[in-house]
């Protein structure tokens, strides 16, 4: 007989299995847990067709869906923000999903969070703690709920140890930090980012958050391409976020040179493929509306049609394939149709290179056609996106 909590509201998938483990008295360590897993799987097997996979395993447990585990119990929602695929979601078998899952369930103890007046809410209420996953966000360092300092814990106890067990050793970040979080306007919105992100049904597409994003950036100001020369979004990062809050949580802006492209935020312009930097996303989003809902009403908006970009899809702007150029006449010859026909897949759901390689295009041709194409159906170029508010940046020297 296996002793079944209930899931609480918020509650991290982690902690509740953590809490499962303990009320059934499986001794911490991998190999008593992955027994313990079989021994569910097996008493759940008369009731359901239990995959070997734990998020499953942690969902018929807690007698709820694998969605509803996935959506509302763990970070995957927020890990996985944005994806390069049209019409996907968290719990398909997509390679990437199933690792987001794993990510998202995994016992293994790095940094953890809590709200010491949360934790004194649930010791009268429910006589015990547990860890809420909103609070477990990298970069938050204040309870949306109490406006109060989270307090952190590093390596400390397993995903059995209760919040209020650890609360005598966990600490919150410095003054100065707590401070520039909270009267930072853009780190404010960063947190607001972040939670709406945490809370979204669904994942945004790349080609979604460019066609947003890019425009906002012109209104700016601010190159976009790697090989341009301007003031680049990392710029203004360092002109809106330097202080401790960014030296704790985002390092490299620190020694990053004026113009300098910087991957890890500049690329959220620029991806296609995969929307696996989710910190960056919401940095971006932060830096370049003035609110939060402005941001997700904008990018809120659907995908155009393919029959509305086909006028736009300029050929002659992206190149042939190299393994083509033995064949180049022929492809020179169908390169518009493949074209087309490349766009038209990414569009219904098959991945960037997939599309691609069907009709014998590069990956990185046809996204960037499509990227071009999705921003100019848009009707912005970079001298005409001047209806946006942004404060000017300046342009390095």
């Amino acid at each position: 007989m296996i002793h079944s909590p209930a899931l609480l509201p918020d509650e991290d998938a982690r902690g509740y299995w953590g809490r499962v483990l303990r009320l059934n008295a499986v001794p911490a360590g991998l190999g008593s847990e992955t027994s313990f897993m079989t021994h569910a799987r097996r008493q759940l097997a008369g009731k359901n067709d239990t995959p070997n996979e734990l998020p499953a395993v942690i969902s018929a447990v807690a007698g709820v869906s694998v969605a509803t585990l996935i959506q509302a119990h763990t970070l995957v929602p927020y890990d996985g923000a944005v994806v390069g695929t049209v019409n996907t979601d968290w719990c398909d078998e997509s390679y990437s999903s199933c690792q987001l899952r794993s990510r998202g369930t995994s016992n293994r103890v790095h940094v953890r969070a809590l709200c010491p007046m949360c934790t004194d809410e649930d010791l009268r209420f429910w006589g015990f703690s547990y860890w809420r996953r909103s609070q477990q966000i990298d970069g938050l360092v204040w309870c949306q709920k109490h406006e109060c300092p989270l307090f952190r814990t590093t390596g400390q106890g397993t995903w059995q140890t209760l919040p209020h067990e650890l609360l005598d050793k966990a600490r919150p970040e410095s003054d100065a930090v707590l401070a520039d979080a909270i009267e930072n306007p853009v780190l404010r919105r960063y947190a607001e980012t972040c939670a709406e992100l945490l809370h979204r049904p669904r994942p945004l597409v790349s080609f979604q958050v460019l066609r947003s994003l890019i425009p906002r950036a012109y209104a700016c100001g601010l190159v976009v391409e790697q090989r341009a020369t301007g003031t680049r979004l990392s710029d203004l990062a360092v002109e809106r976020i330097s202080g401790p809050w960014q030296q704790l949580f985002w390092k490299e802006l620190s020694s990053k040179a004026p113009g300098a492209y910087l991957p890890s935020l500049d690329d959220t312009l620029v991806r296609l493929r995969s929307g696996s930097c989710h910190h960056d996303y919401a940095l971006a989003f932060a830096l370049l509306y003035d609110s939060v809902d402005e941001a997700f009403n904008d990018l809120q908006r659907k995908l155009p049609t393919y029959r509305s970009l086909l006028p736009l899809l300029n050929v002659e702007a992206a190149r042939v394939p190299r393994y083509a150029a033995a064949r180049r006449k022929e492809c020179m010859e169908n390169r518009p149709e493949r074209l087309r026909l490349a766009v038209k897949s990414v569009l219904s759901g098959a991945t960037l290179d997939a599309a691609a390689r069907a009709v014998g295009w590069g990956g990185n041709s046809v996204g960037r056609m499509l990227a071009q194409c999705l921003v100019a159906a848009e009707s912005f170029t970079p001298r005409e996106a001047t209806g946006i508010a942004c404060s000017p940046v300046q342009t390095p020297v």
